[in-house]
């Protein structure tokens, strides 16, 4: 009576995949006669692209003696996020600052799954296009669905992008959140030293969207 094969995932596949995905499953220890797969394969590996979780097992066969079923391998298949959820945390400060933590909103949608997270940020793109993915960068250890950025001094933007483990591309983008910078003030004086009863000119810096509250003495 043939040896009953042992079944494995091949290298580089997985027990995990991605609606649509293929994963390539190999049976051994067939010593006398060939494989039969529980889906009629007779290769010693086997690539298949299920549309349902799937378990799949194999004998071996010599002549018209069979042996005993492999053991079981059941591939999993998941449907990939649909909707990236939404973040809240735009803030704004005078020069440099350690911004509060990013918070969750809404969880992304629409796959089956465990949802993994990336954070991208980008100092010059407040878009996440084509035109603009270029400009973005991978935050690495951003892995969660919340994201605390440290310290922070100059204009940045953040977005995070979801997928269901076992997919590749991480197709769930959220709102962008910004954190905006703008620069402290400064001022300074036509002159500093003045005789009672002189005026002197004080001067901000300024941009367009500056607004002032002075204090001291009119």
């Amino acid at each position: 009576t043939p040896t009953a094969p042992t079944i494995s995932v091949a290298s580089g596949s997985s027990l995990s995949i991605c609606s649509g995905s293929s994963t390539t499953l190999t049976a051994s220890a067939c010593t006398i006669g060939s494989i039969l797969w529980s889906t009629g394969a007779t290769t010693s590996s086997i690539t298949v692209i299920p549309t349902a979780n799937t378990t799949y097992s194999a004998t071996c066969v010599a002549s018209s003696c069979s042996s005993i079923a492999s053991n079981n391998l059941t591939v999993t298949v998941t449907t990939n996020v649909t909707n990236g959820g939404t973040i809240a945390g735009n803030q704004t400060n005078c020069g440099a600052f350690d911004p509060v933590a990013f918070t969750n909103v809404t969880l992304p949608s629409g796959g089956n799954g465990t949802v993994e997270y990336v954070w991208m940020k980008s100092t010059t793109a407040s878009t996440y296009t084509a035109a603009t993915l270029g400009e973005w960068s991978l935050i690495i250890g951003s892995t969660g669905a919340t994201y605390d950025a440290p310290t922070v001094s100059t204009t940045t933007y953040y977005i995070r992008c979801s997928r269901t483990a076992g997919c590749s591309d991480y197709v769930g983008e959220s709102n962008i959140v910004s954190v905006i910078i703008n620069p402290t003030q400064s001022v300074t004086a036509t002159g500093t030293t003045k005789c009672l009863g002189e005026t002197i000119q004080l001067s901000a810096n300024s941009t367009t969207s500056s607004t002032y509250s002075w204090s001291g003495p009119g």
